[in-house]
């Protein structure tokens, strides 16, 4: 067995964290990551972050002008008015 790579998760009901070979391993959706090898489960981006990418390793922060208030966003949302962050 070899440890699924950065930015990749074992399938649901394969030994976590591996690929035993077969290439168990799926990329992180858009709006989740995984910075670590040997992962089960990919991570949501956190609020104030985003990742529109398949296979991220990190989340990007949103840039100055632009929000995020959920859990696994693939995009910031532009400040309402002549709000900015």
């Amino acid at each position: 067995c070899v440890w699924c790579p950065r930015a990749t998760a074992s399938i649901p009901g394969t030994v976590p964290g591996t690929n035993a070979s077969t290439r168990l391993c799926e990329l992180c959706a858009p709006g989740k990551y995984q910075s670590n090898t040997q992962s089960s489960e990919c991570l949501p981006c956190a609020p104030g972050t985003m990742t529109d990418e398949v296979g991220s390793q990190r989340c990007q922060r949103c840039a100055q002008g632009l929000y995020q208030p959920a859990f696994g966003a693939t995009a910031c949302l532009t400040c309402p008015g002549v709000r900015t962050t």
